[in-house]
């Protein structure tokens, strides 16, 4: 029973971990964004209406609609909502980026829209 049950937990964790791609690029096409893994293949493709992409990290996309900034896994599903009160956006990369604030202060968030203890 326990030898199944490690089996079993081991093709779990497999298959999770195999879920979790990293996005490699995201190209803009027919009114939608083509998400891509590190294989080079399509992993999604999500509706342009979502927002104007500002950039990508590894596992996570940030778009821009209105005065709101929207963080997306690479699934393309919504994970946070950030006001774009937060400063400009001017990097992105890996799983964390990069805002300046109106008053010229640079602060990192996490890919979660956590700020970054600095």
């Amino acid at each position: 029973m326990n030898k199944h049950f490690s089996i079993l937990l081991l093709l779990f964790l497999a298959l999770t971990m195999s879920a979790q791609a990293e996005i490699s690029r995201i190209e803009h096409r027919n009114n939608f964004y083509h998400i891509y893994n590190e294989k080079g293949r399509e992993a999604k493709a999500v509706s342009d209406r979502i927002g104007t992409l500002v950039g990508h990290g590894s596992s996570f996309f940030i778009v821009r609609k209105n005065n709101f900034y929207m963080l997306h896994d690479e699934q393309g599903r919504l994970c946070k909502t950030l006001s774009t009160s937060i400063g400009d956006i001017i990097a992105v990369s890996g799983t964390t980026f990069t805002v300046r604030t109106r008053s010229g202060f640079v602060s990192v968030y996490n890919s979660k829209g956590e700020k970054v203890k600095q």
